[in-house]
């Protein structure tokens, strides 16, 4: 089974994750998107301690800043994860924010724009088949898209070969279907106390020495590196750059936290059959019934 631990940004997702991954002898999969780059530790609250614990951990460390990691990368690779584990009998803890992560990894999400195996296999194809298979499996599609249009041809049988639907229903279906059985949970922090938490972890940072991690991982990869664009770094680098005074950098970091927290908390009630809880006790004991039941 796949224990899914998830919710907005300092919630307590990680201490959870660890404590029921240790007590059902589960492997950790990581869905931070900033989690799966090397060095970024202080900024990411990445619990590098654990890391080297008793518990298997997956998809943390990576790739390095300057690397490039989509959605779709995480996809195929925390599938092959889950896969190999699920084979063997292992409970599986997916940990992480990042909502659309656990969306492509769990449910019968593609990537229509990607060029998998099927797109090099449709550029081999003149329009004229293509079109004629889109109206034989998805003539909805076919009526709305103009015989010519090469693009949105392979688009919507993209979106057929990975998901047995049509483009229209796949695209419009509220509910997509699972691909994997899991069981998703969070805990629902009051929105004061979490921006609370939220403005406190950003001071933890900077005592922590996130200004220094940051400098290093400018030197080595440059203020442009991909990694570096997310919260906690671009604003440091800002300040690094002497375009704002470290108090101001601080202010600008927990305020664009509290709106991604806003945005976390929206993709999850809409997007996710998660368990709310309280705390993070209840959430443990409710992860442990259903562990035992299954």
């Amino acid at each position: 089974m796949i224990y899914v631990i998830t919710g907005p940004t300092a919630s307590g997702k990680s201490q959870l994750a660890q404590r029921i991954a240790l007590q059902i002898g589960a492997h950790i999969i990581n869905a931070d998107a900033m989690q799966v780059y090397q060095g970024m530790d202080i900024g990411t609250n990445k619990d590098c301690h654990a890391l080297y614990a008793d518990i298997p951990h997956h998809l943390f460390d990576i790739r390095k800043p300057n690397e490039g990691y989509d959605v779709a990368s995480y996809q195929k690779d925390a599938r092959a994860i889950i896969d190999e584990l699920t084979e063997k009998d292992i409970p599986i803890v997916i940990v992480g924010g990042t909502g659309l992560y656990i969306r492509a990894a769990l449910f019968d999400y593609v990537f229509p724009n990607e060029t998998t195996d099927e797109n090099l296999y449709y550029q081999d194809k003149d329009t004229a088949a293509l079109f004629a298979r889109l109206q034989e499996v998805d003539p909805g599609s076919a009526a709305k898209i103009h015989q010519n249009n090469r693009r949105r041809i392979i688009r919507a049988l993209t979106i057929f070969d990975g998901t047995g639907t049509s483009k229209s229903v796949h695209l419009e279906r509220k509910a997509p279907l699972p691909v994997y059985p899991a069981i998703f949970v969070a805990i629902d922090i009051p929105r004061p106390e979490l921006y609370d938490r939220v403005n406190q972890r950003v001071l933890d940072m900077i005592n922590q020495g996130l200004l220094n991690e940051v400098r290093g991982l400018m030197s080595a990869y440059g203020k442009d590196a991909r990694g570096l664009q997310a919260i906690g770094y671009k604003e440091m680098i800002a300040h690094i750059n002497n375009q704002c005074s470290l108090e101001e950098a601080i202010e600008q970091i927990q305020q664009a936290t509290r709106n991604y927290v806003k945005r976390q908390l929206t993709f999850f009630r809409h997007q996710l059959p998660i368990n709310w809880f309280s705390n993070g006790d209840s959430a443990y004991d409710f992860l442990l019934k259903e562990h035992h039941h299954g």
